[in-house]
């Protein structure tokens, strides 16, 4: 699956780069005008770098979790249970979609369920089976990664700009 836009990204970038710009105004007009100008670009400029560098640590963190997961390669093969809307998020108008799945573990007859990250598109007519392949940490089944690619077919998009 191609990589696809993140808006968390961009959302990060775009505070980071505003706040670079008024966080050295307001220093700048600060010291040699008015301190005025250091309250009120300063405070803005610093709120925005704050929001954004939170940001990006969340998708940091949330990709090293992931690179993390598929690295250390344990997996529990999880069946598909359903395909839904993300009622809680819309993008343009629209309810991306969710993977979810469930997985009961033999040795300790519990029960697991776990849910993808949205997708713009509904996966139904590209799944390969009904069971999706789900990356668990052994000692915390909280943290886990749906892997969407190995339950999807190949898409090749052959529609070109024109």
């Amino acid at each position: 699956m191609k990589k696809q836009f993140d808006p968390l990204l961009f959302v990060g970038a775009l505070f980071t780069a505003i706040g670079m710009v008024f966080l050295p105004i307001g220093i700048v007009l600060g010291i040699n005008q008015d301190r005025f100008f250091l309250f009120c670009f300063g405070l803005i400029g610093s709120v925005f770098v704050f929001i954004g560098i939170l940001l990006l640590s969340v998708i940091v963190k949330k990709n090293r979790m992931k690179k993390e997961l598929t690295d250390r390669g344990y997996y529990v093969t999880a069946d598909i249970t359903e395909i839904t809307y993300n009622g809680s998020v819309t993008v343009n108008g629209r309810h991306p979609y969710v993977i979810q799945c469930a997985y009961e573990d033999p040795y300790t007859n519990e029960f697991h369920l776990f849910r993808s990250e949205d997708l713009p598109y509904d996966p139904s007519p590209m799944l390969k089976g009904d069971q999706i392949r789900v990356f668990v940490d052994p000692e915390d089944f909280d943290r886990y990664y749906v892997d969407i690619d190995s339950a999807l077919l190949p898409v090749s998009d052959h529609r070109g700009l024109f």
